[in-house]
């Protein structure tokens, strides 16, 4: 081509294919050089040195050791570190319009989490001008599972939300109505709202199951709502309850909070 080139410009092909032979150099050896570029050469020189790398290794076992877990503890740290990146910051959370929630949290001078405490939780749902809604999740730690009674008795994990919370979350119910204020009253019958899993799987995916009452801990509850579907990252719960405002209190006074 270099020479085609230079016919163009008036040489002969002669003086032409001499002219690039000179500028280029020896052909033979080009050829060699583009051999050497090729994928079979990557694959072979790779293998030598991990051959090399490998007789290295055994020859010195302690370093061997020593290196290994170095390296395993390097790619668990950044596939934990990737895994987080991932859950939290590239994929959305499992929710409708995800980017426009907002998780408030308080902070203490001896630590960073310290949450929110229930009677802030109230003053700010009860003065909230900035937020389309506000919904609050219980971070007190339950003493172990609660008794289902039934056919199957069994132990079942519960967690306590405030009124709205669902409907905070965009998380549709399949039967029934979310919580309501007036559920979270001290003095008022105890309403519970049932995941998908244990609906279907206790109460038989039961449609006329609003209404019916279930014995949680010993105690009557109302059924007023059960999920479309199980809610994720929040809570393993599989039972809601409404969280009273003598909840709040109690674990104030408490200092849990």
């Amino acid at each position: 081509m270099a020479a085609e080139e230079k016919i163009k410009q008036g040489m002969s092909r002669e003086d032409a294919l001499r002219a690039v032979r000179l500028e280029r150099g020896n052909l033979a050896v080009t050829k060699d050089l583009v051999r050497d570029a090729r994928w079979e050469s990557l694959i072979e020189t790779s293998w030598q040195d991990l051959r090399f790398g490998a007789r290295i290794l055994r020859k010195n076992p302690g370093f061997t050791a020593i290196a290994v877990m170095i390296l395993a503890l390097g790619i668990g740290a950044n596939t934990a570190i990737f895994n987080v990146i991932q859950t939290v910051v590239l994929q959305p959370l499992p929710f409708a319009d995800s980017d426009l929630l907002v998780w408030l949290n308080g902070k203490m001078p001896q630590t960073d989490d310290a949450g929110v405490s229930p009677a802030d939780f109230l003053d700010y749902r009860d003065g909230n001008r900035s937020f389309e809604q506000m919904a609050g999740i219980s971070q007190v730690v339950m003493a172990g599972p609660s008794n289902l009674s039934g056919d199957k008795p069994e132990q079942v994990m519960m967690s306590l939300v405030s009124a709205g919370f669902f409907d905070t979350l965009r998380v549709p119910l399949l039967l029934g109505r979310d919580f309501q204020k007036n559920d979270e009253a001290v003095n008022t019958s105890q309403v519970v709202i049932l995941g998908n899993g244990i609906w279907e799987r206790d109460f038989g995916a039961d449609r006329n199951i609003i209404g019916r009452n279930i014995r949680l801990d010993e105690q009557s509850r109302t059924v007023v709502g059960v999920l479309s579907s199980d809610v994720p990252l929040i809570s393993q719960a599989q039972i809601w309850l409404p969280t009273p405002r003598l909840h709040f209190l109690m674990h104030l006074r408490g200092g849990t909070s």
